[in-house]
């Protein structure tokens, strides 16, 4: 997070903004998503989607020990003061599965490899970078991500919920070249 520095130093004036590691645990990790990307998501998707009867939105996490049930008490009660008891939902990725996390499966790789090709020299002018990163991030990436995910999802189902397949590789590049790349896989 970022705070003003309480003292001056060599390097900078008090009062000057410094980044500060915070620790992430059940309540800062409750808040984040409460207050930053429950609200970026409806913020983002289609309006006329959230009002449709079954409609949920399933936040997939990892076993991460700050992480919580959708049964938390206090995560509940604030779903529900925003109207929104019914429409999300969490979900633990099935142990040993890296490829069920979109983020592990292509998303941070994919900024990481972008965020490798310039160096830093210090935490503001990193996160500044990851920033700028994300936000000229192609969508059509982020789709065959999520195509990748989808097409992963589709053979665990075939192994019965089992870790043991093989990562499919339907062609992407080769099918966006053709014009058939579709938005779903069924």
């Amino acid at each position: 997070r970022w705070a003003p520095a309480v003292r001056a130093s060599v390097n900078r004036p008090a009062g000057t903004m410094v980044w500060h590691d915070e620790s992430v645990n059940l309540a800062v990790y409750r808040n984040t998503l409460l207050y930053n990307l429950i609200p970026a998501i409806q913020d983002k998707w289609p309006r006329g989607q959230w009002q449709r009867p079954g409609f949920s939105v399933r936040i997939q996490q990892d076993g991460a020990s700050a992480h919580m049930s959708e049964r938390d008490a206090l995560f509940a009660l604030q779903l529900g003061a925003m109207g929104l008891q019914d429409k999300v939902r969490l979900y633990y990725q099935p142990a040993n599965s890296p490829d069920c996390n979109i983020c592990d499966l292509g998303l941070f790789r994919s900024l990481q490899s972008r965020c490798f090709k310039t160096s830093t020299a210090d935490v503001p002018e990193l996160i500044g970078h990851v920033i700028r990163t994300y936000l000229e991030y192609d969508s059509a990436t982020l789709n065959k991500i999520f195509l990748s995910l989808m097409s992963i999802m589709n053979e665990i189902i075939v192994c019965n919920g089992d870790n043991n397949y093989e990562q499919p590789h339907p062609g992407k590049d080769k099918l966006i070249r053709d014009g058939q790349l579709p938005e779903t896989i069924g």
